[in-house]
């Protein structure tokens, strides 16, 4: 049966397990220990069972309970982020006392939870099988449609017992996880739950994290007394590897705080680091530094969402191999399917018309005012991108006969006719991988928190950013860029044409500002959008090529890498069919 709905423990699965801590005040009181329940159901308060136990090490007993879970385990969360974007209902149950967790619970436990079942209000904990039927009750499901995961053996017999699918979870700190319960997590609900891997050290993707820590300590980005605990590498992406640092420890030395104070050790910090792949690539491509520069001067001077960069390593193989830069992490949730199959018809609605705001405030940006000036040429953007993808399919095909793909020729043929006739709009900075995966969405907001993957960014022409996100987005549901999606197309997302017109509707005023006689405008209208859609089909073709080509090579992010291949002519034909079909005009005509 498929699974509806996973049940989390909070204490020893998303919050580190206190059983570490707790060790080290043996021998424990029998009363003192017995009395946990009580506390936990509801009975004795926290300040009565602290009084009664005081002699008892019941203080604490109290302290290393609260001081082991204050502090969520991240990864986890993304977990539960992942599992919740697929539409699969997510509960916790949890034996616990008012004030057990912090703020923790509020902030990031009951936005995330469609069932938030806590022992002491309900006076009933763990393993009491009444405690997990009040979870199923609240979430509507049966035994068999849910999956639990908890730390405790007893806790795990009780939901086997009752028909739930039980998974053993052992999270014993905030750096860390257990991937053999998440492998098993993944069998139960048929897809990857958690969104980044653990690299074991002779991986080919694997870091220094010691030479990464001097870096950041050198560059006063951690604090001498921070270090970074561990790292993943994120699952998604072809290009260029990408990764998530916890660092933990101090934000500031002993020292620097007021009256010798321990300094802050209350948040873990995670880094983003994104590098450029190692060994052999193309001299044009995987320009990590030009990333770094885009994000920067995006964060200082605009709007637009984007993270906070921190700091760019070139030219220093001593580092991790190659060039790289540094980001904050973003709390937020990254979707891959673009049918947003379990969401509501009003959020899908929304994410789509912020997707589209956020290219708007995108292409409005100012690039000469805000230092990108010599970013990329303007000029005939389409004819210099014909002539960049070309050159560099044709050096990956080379010369044997065999790797020839004819339908790529012919497209290409049919682009350099016709790419002459699409109107001319003033230049903007354009996004050139701009999808509904290359965003990030608030945690439990429909709004898009963050663009990313810039590496194709350049100054060019901005409708090739609107249709490219299009024909991604059919690339998609076909399955080209993974297992297609297993949902049907969301009724609330706005079919391609409305949301080319959303967009145009809203550059209207901006391109009428900048550029009063061009030729696009009163009213916005582009009469051959097809000629931009096959542009964008033969594109993600050679892209898709190089991805190809990288793997042959032995230096592709993913080992989804090999498949790609197969996909080009298909994509070359697609944009073929559009080559032969009547101009279609959009716009607010």
């Amino acid at each position: 049966m498929n699974k509806r709905a996973v049940i989390f423990d909070l204490g020893g699965v998303i919050f580190p397990s206190p059983v570490v801590q707790l060790a080290k005040l043996r021998p424990l009181d029998r009363q003192a220990t017995v009395a946990i329940g009580d506390l936990e159901c509801g009975t004795l308060s926290r300040d009565e069972y602290q009084k009664k136990f005081r002699d008892a090490k019941g203080v604490e007993i109290i302290r290393v309970i609260e001081e082991a879970v204050r502090r969520p385990n991240h990864v986890m969360l993304d977990v539960v982020d992942s599992i919740r974007a697929r539409g699969i209902k997510v509960g916790f149950i949890t034996n616990d006392w008012e004030g057990c967790f912090g703020d923790a619970i509020k902030t990031k436990i009951e936005p995330r939870a469609d069932a938030l079942v806590r022992s002491h209000q309900v006076g009933l904990r763990k393993p009491d099988p009444a405690i997990y039927r009040r979870a199923l009750e609240v979430l509507s499901m049966k035994p068999e449609e849910s999956v639990f995961l908890d730390d405790i053996g007893a806790n795990l017999k009780a939901a086997k017992e009752l028909g739930m699918t039980a998974i053993r979870c052992n999270t014993l700190n905030v750096d860390e996880v257990d991937d053999e319960a998440l492998k098993q997590l993944d069998q139960a609900v048929g897809f990857e739950t958690c969104p980044t891997d653990s690299l074991p050290h002779d991986h080919r993707h694997a870091i220094d994290a010691q030479s990464v820590e001097r870096f950041l300590k050198g560059k006063n980005i951690l604090s001498q007394d921070q270090r970074i605990s561990s790292y993943r590498k994120f699952k998604q992406g072809q290009s260029n590897p990408t990764y998530v640092l916890t660092c933990t420890g101090s934000r500031e030395p002993v020292g620097n705080k007021p009256h010798g104070g321990s300094g802050d050790e209350d948040e873990t910090r995670r880094i983003v680091l994104r590098k450029k792949p190692s060994g052999v690539t193309l001299p044009t491509a995987h320009r990590v530094d030009r990333e770094y520069r885009l994000l920067s001067a995006l964060g200082k001077n605009t709007n637009v969402p984007v993270p906070k960069t921190l700091a760019l390593c070139k030219d220093d193989p001593s580092v991790v191999g190659s060039d790289c830069y540094f980001m904050e992490m973003v709390e937020s949730r990254n979707i891959i399917d673009p049918n947003l199959p379990f969401f509501s018809c009003d959020d899908a609605s929304k994410m789509y018309n912020s997707l589209c705001d956020t290219l708007v405030a995108l292409h409005q940006v100012d690039y000469k005012a805000i230092g990108l000036e010599g970013f990329g040429k303007p000029e005939k953007f389409f004819e210099r991108q014909l002539d960049r993808w070309s050159a560099q399919f044709k050096a990956e095909v080379g010369e044997d006969p065999s790797g020839q793909i004819p339908e790529m020729n012919e497209l290409e043929t049919y682009l350099r006719k016709e790419i002459g006739t699409v109107p001319n709009v003033p230049p903007s900075i354009i996004h050139g991988d701009f999808r509904i995966d290359n965003v990030l969405f608030h945690p439990f907001r429909p709004e898009v928190v963050s663009v990313l993957d810039v590496e194709l960014a350049t100054i060019g022409h901005p409708f090739s950013d609107v249709a490219l996100l299009t024909v991604y987005h059919d690339v998609v549901r076909d399955g080209f860029l993974g297992p297609k999606p297993r949902g049907e197309c969301n009724p609330g997302i706005p079919s391609d044409l409305d949301f080319v017109e959303r967009y145009l509707s809203r550059m209207q005023s901006h391109l009428s500002n900048t550029s009063p006689a061009s030729t696009a405008l009163s009213p916005l209208v582009v009469p051959n959008w097809n000629v931009i859609t096959a542009f964008c089909y033969w594109r993600i073709a050679a892209i898709f090529h190089g991805v190809y080509h990288r793997s042959k090579l032995g230096n592709a992010s993913s080992p989804r890498a090999s498949t790609f291949g197969k996909a080009v002519p298909i994509l070359a034909q697609k944009g073929l069919v559009l080559a032969n079909k009547p101009a279609a005009k959009v716009g607010m005509q």
